[in-house]
């Protein structure tokens, strides 16, 4: 009889496009062999995706000695498999995204012997690119704008997108489209009085290895007629730069608390979210959180900056995606009151206490579970029952509702 096959499948993915923001910057995690009687195979899934794009599921698909199929909604979830040896193994991997659509796949063959570890690596490659601009309207929208258009064409495509908008934030996103083609692009937005207060035309491509065109137009204060200059802040992501666009200090109001999370596993693992709800890039230097309205407690570091419509991360050295990691950060697990403060000045305050507790004016949290405010709700933030738990969602709006 053959021995059952121990296997490692690593599939930390080569993806070449779209929902990674650098395949450089995907770190493995540990690899445990958790293995009885070396029969036990882990699979370890790491992504890392942009915060314009939603992935739907990862359809794994082993094909050998027998058939196993796979469906991953839950990336950072581990995939256990037992396999027996077989020549050859296929391992097939396809991404879905954006309403199931099929955006990435790939496939690897693999001899198997008994008693052998391998670490198997499955190459992703794109199959269709997208398109997607966002536009920062901050908590008061002070361009007015209400309405939008985004009109793509090329030898085989003639298609207008209309403008979407999500709290303080708005978007054209295009559908599934061709790789290796130049799009012309021509953007209007207009305020509320149906006028044109922004232009920009300009011609788009996109390939296979890096099929999504992201921009992010990080200021709209300018008066005059600009045009984009993509600047690679990471891979396939592209911010406009303005002439005229504000660098300055936050007043209060403009950034919001959006994420608490607590455990009982790590004090390293905490973290608190920011989110910048102005046009403008906010400094946060001499900034603290703090459990009272004091210049004490975590100071954040200088040189910080937190963009318009964006998420700042502050946690433990733990935190793998934190953007600041402060070795000293800690958060009390039952009952506290956090505040924002920079030169003297109440930006944002919120109370939470643990769920064990009766207590209608705080945000409810639970241990290793993430409290978040959803952005729609950013004029409701003084309703700490807008506030909800699910899973930790660094860096992007919440996942829960």
């Amino acid at each position: 009889m053959s021995k059952t096959k121990n296997i490692l499948l690593y599939a930390f993915f080569l993806f070449h496009c779209l929902f990674f923001s650098s395949c450089s910057e995907n770190k493995e995690g540990t690899l445990p062999v958790t293995s009885e009687n070396g029969s036990m195979s882990t699979v370890h899934l790491n992504a890392k995706t942009l915060p314009s794009l939603t992935l739907d599921s990862l359809v794994i698909l082993a094909t050998g000695t027998d058939t196993i199929h796979q469906v991953l909604y839950d990336l950072e979830t581990p995939l256990e498999m037992q396999l027996f040896p077989n020549k050859p193994w296929h391992f097939y991997a396809g991404l879905y995204a954006q309403g199931g659509i099929l955006m990435q796949e790939g496939i690897v063959e693999m001899e198997l012997e008994a008693g052998e570890e391998f670490f198997i690596e499955i190459p992703l490659k794109a199959i269709v690119g997208f398109i997607y601009v966002e536009i920062p309207l901050g908590f008061e929208n002070q361009m007015k704008i209400s309405s939008g258009t985004l009109h793509l064409s090329s030898k085989k495509l003639n298609k207008t997108y209309s403008l979407n908008q999500e709290g303080p934030i708005a978007y054209f996103s295009s559908e599934a489209l061709p790789l290796n083609t130049k799009y012309y692009a021509n953007m209007i937005l207009k305020d509320d009085l149906g006028d044109t207060i922004f232009i920009f035309k300009d011609s788009i491509s996109i390939y296979d290895n890096s099929p999504v065109f992201h921009w992010k137009l990080t200021s709209l204060r300018s008066t005059v007629s600009l045009s984009l200059e993509a600047q690679v802040i990471e891979s396939n992501d592209f911010y406009a730069s303005f002439s005229n666009a504000k660098k300055r200090y936050p007043q209060n109001g403009e950034i919001l608390f959006t994420e608490i999370y607590i455990t009982d596993k790590s004090k390293s693992a905490e973290y608190i979210e920011l989110f910048n709800g102005s046009i403008d890039s906010l400094i946060l230097d001499s900034c603290y959180i703090s459990i009272k309205s004091s210049n004490s407690g975590t100071l954040i570091p200088e040189n910080t900056v937190i963009r318009p419509s964006s998420f700042l991360t502050i946690g433990g050295d733990s935190v793998f995606n934190a953007d600041i990691k402060i070795s000293s950060f800690d958060l009390t697990n039952t009952k506290q009151a956090l505040v924002l403060q920079c030169h003297n000045q109440k930006i944002d305050s919120v109370h939470y206490s643990s769920s064990d507790t009766i207590n209608i004016d705080t945000i409810s949290i639970q241990k290793n579970k993430s409290a978040q405010l959803p952005l729609r709700f950013w004029n409701e933030k003084k309703d700490f029952s807008k506030w909800c738990l699910g899973n930790q969602s660094i860096g992007k709006d919440a996942l829960c509702k």
